[in-house]
C-alpha cells in the first residue's frame, strides 16, 4: 500500500441573510478534509448552521 497525503481544503464564505443556501452548500460539501470559514456582518443575525465535521469559531 502507498502512503499518501490526504489534501484538505477550505471554502471562505460571506454569509448573508439566505442562510438556507449556505446550509445546502454544507450539507454538499461536509466532509472531514474541508474546513469553513464563515464571516457575518453584524447586522445579520449569526443562522444555526448544521454540519458533522466542523464546529463554531466566533472571531
Amino acid at each position: 500500500m502507498e502512503d499518501y497525503k490526504v489534501m484538505r481544503h477550505a471554502i471562505l464564505v460571506a454569509g448573508m441573510k439566505d442562510s438556507g443556501v449556505l446550509q445546502q452548500v454544507i450539507n454538499l460539501y461536509d466532509d472531514k478534509d474541508i474546513d469553513f470559514f464563515v464571516h457575518f456582518d453584524k447586522k445579520f443575525a449569526q443562522p444555526k448552521l448544521v454540519s458533522n465535521f466542523w464546529f463554531w469559531c466566533k472571531i
